[in-house]
């Protein structure tokens, strides 16, 4: 298992870094209120997410050496970039969500494969809890999603409006919480080959 877990360990890697960079980018997103720093922090971001796309398709690359499985995950990465360039439209937040969350559960499925073979266990039991986490995230985005076109739409009403804005917020900082578990999870399982 030598040459499998050296691609293993090289293709998880790069998606943590990837993943390490989305937070960045996230912190990026909250300068980018700042007056002064603005314009800084929107360039910073776009540089960012380049790197990080970048860095996740070389993971995926690595990885798909390992398991053609990957392959699939590196498909839905690149179908969840090009809805992500229609986002106006608002049933796709819905199809990037379910994008999101089927490349995850494959990629986190097939690792805890893996994982399972070196007998680390452990690690693929938190895959398993940052996947759930996850789940049930995806579904409070499309609670938000739908409380979001109700409020858009004829019934306009303040109540339903200020829940979907409780709502994305909460949902960001689980969102949060959900990337650094799973950067958690990642830098484990790449630990672990």
């Amino acid at each position: 298992m030598g040459e499998q877990s050296i691609l293993m360990r090289k293709g998880l890697d790069k998606l943590y870094t990837s993943l390490l960079i989305s937070v960045m980018i996230m912190i990026c997103a909250i300068l980018a209120f700042i007056p002064i720093l603005g314009l800084l922090a929107m360039v910073a971001m776009l540089v960012g997410s380049l790197v990080s796309l970048v860095f996740e398709i070389q993971g995926i690359l690595k990885l798909k050496q390992v398991d053609g499985r990957y392959t699939t995950v590196l498909i839905l990465y690149v179908v969840n970039f090009l809805c992500g360039l229609f986002d106006d439209l608002a049933f796709m937040d819905l199809v990037e969500t379910v994008l999101s969350l089927a490349a995850m559960w494959i990629l986190i499925n097939t690792t805890n494969e893996y994982l399972e073979q070196v007998g680390r266990s452990d690690v693929a039991a938190k895959g398993r809890r940052v996947l759930a986490i996850n789940i049930g995230l995806s579904v409070a985005s499309v609670v938000i999603s739908a409380l979001s076109l109700m409020a858009d739409s004829t019934w306009d009403l303040g109540v339903l409006a200020v829940s979907a804005g409780v709502f994305a917020v909460l949902t960001l900082v689980l969102g949060l919480v959900t990337l650094v578990l799973y950067i958690s999870y990642l830098g484990n399982a790449r630990d672990s080959f």
